[in-house]
């Protein structure tokens, strides 16, 4: 009875061990498993239903759990380009200028202003105030080419005589405040003072007499020298008075160094090729750089209005000086009131015609009002 009692036991045991280890054995298989690998690695197959997958979290519903793109390396930062420069413009080429000693010449030359240009003949008095006061005065009014009359074949007289007395240093005071507003200063040679004492036939014993005298003009601190030939009587071709103007031109050339000056007549009108006169037609022809420009006196010859020297003009232009060598001039002082013109008029006339500009003769009286 004790043995039959006993095996009962034990049978109940293995049961009741049987009946633990089937109702509990699935949740500790899954629990181990779980203790061990809590979740699903990217591209593992799936256990049971209800894993999940490590890289999302969610249910491991397929066999597998999706694999997880690669991440890719971020791209290593590029360096920043260069910025592209700006396109730099063409060096502009500098304009030739003949020399560089002489600004205001080279400014006359190069860029070619209109000229605005006054005779200074008889001087009030001497001195270095009075001078600078002057030429205040003519440079307040407009003009900027102011010519000091004259040279004669005994040297110097009027205004020349004047600025030739003042010393080196006075000299080159009044020459900077001229420079500053871009005015030539130059001297003329010849003229009708003393009677015509200017050359009355072209000989080479006046010439070397007129150079003698004359000076070295850029000592004097001139910037040029006008001819101012008013007596000159011939007959037939000017060939020996175009060789005896050609050697001023090179004297003067010669004390300057160079081109760095400035060389101009003053003809009368219309006397630009008759027998009396010098034939600046010709001249022209055969020394065409010789001069800047020509200081025309349209007065004294018959030019009593506008329409008379608009055809005189026309008529010098078509004999062949070229329009921006021609300065037109008209009188103030010394000749008959129907020679003049106001300077604004005329210089806007002059400026639809093509010419280079005018000229006063002389500051006197109304000249500083002459282009107001």
């Amino acid at each position: 009875m004790k043995k039959c009692t006993t095996l009962i036991i034990i049978l109940c045991c293995l049961l009741l061990c049987t009946v633990i280890l089937l109702k509990y054995g699935k949740a500790f298989s899954i629990s181990s498993r779980l203790s061990e690998s809590p979740c699903v690695k990217d591209g593992e197959p799936c256990h049971a239903s209800g894993d999940t997958c490590c890289s999302t979290n969610q249910d491991c519903t397929t066999r597998t759990c999706p694999s997880s793109p690669t991440p890719q390396p971020s791209p290593a930062p590029q360096p920043s380009p260069d910025p592209v420069p700006a396109p730099v413009p063409a060096p502009v080429p500098a304009r030739r200028i003949p020399r560089s000693g002489n600004s205001v010449v080279s400014y006359f030359k190069i860029n070619k202003p209109d000229v605005k240009a006054v005779y200074v003949d008889v001087a009030a008095q001497f001195g270095f105030d009075y001078i600078l006061d002057t030429f205040k005065k003519i440079v307040n009014a407009g003009f900027n080419v102011i010519i000091l009359s004259f040279y004669i074949l005994s040297g110097p007289a009027d205004w020349t005589i004047t600025w030739k007395q003042l010393s080196n240093d006075e000299k080159g005071r009044i020459k900077s405040y001229l420079a500053k507003n871009n005015v030539l200063l130059l001297a003329s040679w010849g003229g009708s003072t003393g009677g015509g004492s200017g050359p009355n036939k072209c000989d080479w014993t006046w010439v070397v007499s007129m150079l003698n005298r004359s000076e070295n003009m850029k000592d004097l601190q001139y910037d040029g020298i006008d001819l101012d030939f008013e007596w000159i009587t011939q007959t037939g071709p000017n060939q020996g008075c175009m060789s005896v103007i050609n050697t001023i031109y090179n004297t003067v050339k010669s004390q300057y160094g160079g081109s760095d000056f400035i060389f101009t007549s003053a003809p009368q009108t219309p006397y630009f090729s008759s027998n009396w006169a010098l034939d600046y037609f010709s001249l022209e022809k055969t020394y065409p750089t010789m001069f800047d420009w020509y200081n025309i006196q349209f007065y004294n010859n018959g030019e009593t209005d506008m329409n008379i020297t608009q055809n005189i003009a026309l008529s010098i232009k078509n004999g062949g000086i070229p329009p921006q060598k021609i300065v037109v001039g008209k009188c103030n002082q010394g000749c008959l009131p129907e020679y003049f013109v106001g300077g604004k008029t005329l210089l806007d006339w002059t400026k639809t015609q093509g010419y280079r500009g005018v000229m006063l003769w002389e500051w006197y009286g109304n000249a500083a009002q002459w282009f107001s």
